[in-house]
This record gives C-alpha cells, structure tokens and sequence, in this order.
C-alpha cells in the first residue's frame, strides 16, 4: 500500500510538472560586476581649475556595472504539450485505479485467509471426532478379541 501512494504522489507530482510548462512565466533578473582596472588618463590639473604644472589621472567609466530585469514568457499554443498534460492525468487516474485494486486484492486475500482458518478449526473438530470414534472402536475390538475365545469355549461345553 505505500508503494501504491509513493506512486499516486510521484504522478500527481509529474502532472503538476507538466501543467506548470503551459502557464505563463515571470523572471527576474539582475547582475552585478566590478570592473577594478578601468581606462585612465593622465590630464592637466589646469582643466579642474588648478596648477598647470600638476597633473590628475581621471577614470572613465565607474567600476560597478549593475543592471537589472523582468522577462514574461508567454507559452504559444503547443497542442503536443496539452497531450502531454492529457497523458500525465490520465497516468495519475491510472495509478489511483491500480490503488485501489491493490486494496481489493489485499481485501480478498484477508477474506480467503479467513475463510481457510475457519476450514481449517472445523478441521480439526472433524478430526478429533473421528479419533474418538476410532479409539471407541479399538476398545469395542479389543474387548471382543478377548470375549470371543470365552464365548466359544462356552459354547462347546454346552
């Protein structure tokens, strides 16, 4: 019986699997990265309002790239994946069947097992009937195997 419900969950499981590829889908995505070595230029510091004679080193760019989505995914009409979700119910359906004969089986074997030790007692009733009978008859034997020769020896007398 617990394979039969491992069974029936595994199937149920697998439907749900299936019926969870034609529903629509929403992800959500994002990415971070650090670049550490960035282009850099060596440039007069005469240009941010300094000393001529100085020089700044400017970066271009910044060293954190992050961007970030959303994509729906819309399945198409699939008529394959719909027989493929007729399939997986119809498995499941079978698998509940297949239970549920297993439960009749299990219930006819109890009920013949019943049925073979009742049998079985009467048997045995039989049986210890027939030993009294037996042993009954052994002693009515027993006790003519001796009052014969007695009954003859009195007949010749006579």
């Amino acid at each position: 019986l617990l394979e039969s419900k491992l069974e029936q969950q595994t199937s149920r499981k697998d439907e749900s699997l299936i019926k969870s590829t034609l529903r629509p889908k929403v992800n959500l995505f994002s990415t971070a990265d650090y670049y550490p070595i960035i282009p850099s230029q060596v440039i007069p510091d005469i240009f941010n309002g300094g000393n001529g004679e100085k020089f700044r080193k400017v970066q271009f760019g910044l060293p954190l790239n992050f961007t970030s989505g959303i994509e729906l995914t819309m399945p198409l009409l699939n008529f394959e994946k719909w027989e493929t979700v007729k399939k997986a119910a119809l498995q499941t359906e079978a698998s509940q069947w297949k239970a549920e004969t297993d439960k009749e089986k299990l219930h006819h074997l109890l009920t013949e097992l019943y049925y073979k030790i009742l049998v079985a007692r009467q048997f045995v009733q039989l049986n210890q009937e027939n030993e009294k009978v037996s042993n009954e008859l052994m002693q009515l034997m027993e006790k003519r195997k001796k009052d014969v020769p007695q009954m003859i020896i009195n007949s010749i007398k006579k």
